[in-house]
């Protein structure tokens, strides 16, 4: 349908102009891309996990207060470790947090290399400052007043 070329054809230009002034970071989404994110497909696997608005309340409540510290997940002692190489899994936002809490601990500690600790905590913290300004992904404004909207 000549209509929904003239809209592919309109999106892609956008998506080209936004690139141009670096609204967009990283590589530009495809159309097909733009049209059906991964990340909503991944919501709604996620979504279709539970049974009902409660239990979805309920995990995200939880996800949050592991994210901010205040419950700790503990793995079952059932399970053995086999797997003590595994890549420790964080988030940058998780490393710049206690980059600064170890920072603050290093500076009223007594040992000698505490001041060279901070230093290099501070510098790890503004490299890793960088790289999520780098690979931030764009927002719109009205999900910042409806809790709900999926970007």
């Amino acid at each position: 349908m000549p209509q929904c070329q003239e809209l592919e054809q309109d999106i892609l230009r956008s998506i080209k102009e936004l690139k141009g002034r670096n609204r967009i970071f990283g590589t530009a989404p495809t159309l097909d891309e733009f049209i059906d994110p991964l990340e909503e497909k991944s919501v709604e696997n996620q979504a279709q996990q539970f049974k009902g608005d409660a239990e979805i309340v309920a995990e995200v409540h939880h996800e949050d207060a592991v994210r901010r510290g205040e419950v700790i997940e503990v793995d079952s002692d059932d399970e053995p470790d086999d797997n003590v190489d595994e890549e420790v899994c964080m988030t940058i936002a998780e490393m710049m947090s206690l980059c600064q809490k170890l920072e603050k601990a290093s500076l009223t500690s007594t040992a000698e290399c505490s001041l060279d600790m901070a230093k290099v905590l501070r510098r790890f913290r503004a490299q890793l400052s960088r790289i999520d300004l780098e690979t931030a992904r764009q927002t719109k404004l009205t999900s910042f007043w409806n809790p709900r909207a999926i970007v």
